[in-house]
């Protein structure tokens, strides 16, 4: 695709948020373009648990052509609750 090897591939993302693998993305937009900027952020090095897209995604199948992607500091990780017997 060539969208990807451009705006949506790995040097352009890491060129926008250079550290972008340590962040959570969060992706919604017309699937072909998710896909690509997808497959942009697995190539950029970011974990698959950084990226959020499944819910927002089904919801925006039949939108107009607009990507909408979100790049946020990493969420703390839940406290773990000890187990009282």
């Amino acid at each position: 695709m060539v969208a990807r090897g451009r705006w949506l591939g790995p040097l352009h993302l890491r060129a926008r948020v250079p550290d972008i693998a340590e962040r959570d993305v969060y992706v919604c937009g017309p699937e072909g373009m998710v896909d690509a900027t997808l497959a942009g952020l697995r190539d950029a090095g970011v974990p698959r648990s950084h990226v959020h897209a499944g819910a927002v995604r089904v919801l925006m199948r039949r939108a107009v052509s607009a990507l909408v992607v979100t790049v946020r500091p990493l969420s703390p990780a839940p406290a773990r609750r000890s187990r009282s017997r």
